[in-house]
């Protein structure tokens, strides 16, 4: 399974000023992934990513 070809379901902005985002995996879209993000001086900085297989990254 790969994020490549995801489709976001949900994207909405949050109280402080980042973004929530989630997202279906190809296929069937039964796995889901998740993105919070934010704009800083221009450019986009992704504080937290759930990909479809499960792994986090964090942003600190």
């Amino acid at each position: 399974m790969s994020t490549y070809d995801s489709t976001a379901f949900r994207d909405q902005e949050r109280e402080d000023g980042r973004r929530n985002i989630y997202f279906n995996g190809p296929g069937d879209g039964a796995a889901h992934g998740h993105v919070v993000q934010h704009e800083e001086n221009g450019q986009t900085v992704y504080d937290y990513v759930r990909d479809v297989e499960g792994n986090v990254y964090i942003n600190r």
